[in-house]
């Protein structure tokens, strides 16, 4: 069984790459989330428009673009 001293510093240290772990990764993390975001309203501003100019009826946009957020979203790391 380890010593007192030595579970303290133990917890110390767990504690400082908690914390540094956190402050570098959380960022990050919040920016990817914005861009998925970001890419789910484009996609849903480009059918009011493309819809009508190239002829796609919403069930075929909507099976675009389903195949859009299952097989790119993912492979990007994005969410």
């Amino acid at each position: 069984m380890q010593n007192r001293p030595t579970q303290v510093r133990h917890r110390a240290l767990e504690k400082r790459t908690l914390r540094r772990v956190t402050l570098r990764l959380m960022p990050f993390m919040m920016a990817c989330y914005f861009f998925a975001l970001l890419d789910r309203v484009n996609v849903g501003f480009a059918s009011l428009q493309m819809n009508k100019d190239i002829g796609l009826s919403p069930a075929v946009f909507g099976f675009g673009a389903s195949l859009y957020f299952v097989f790119i979203l993912p492979a990007r790391g994005a969410e």
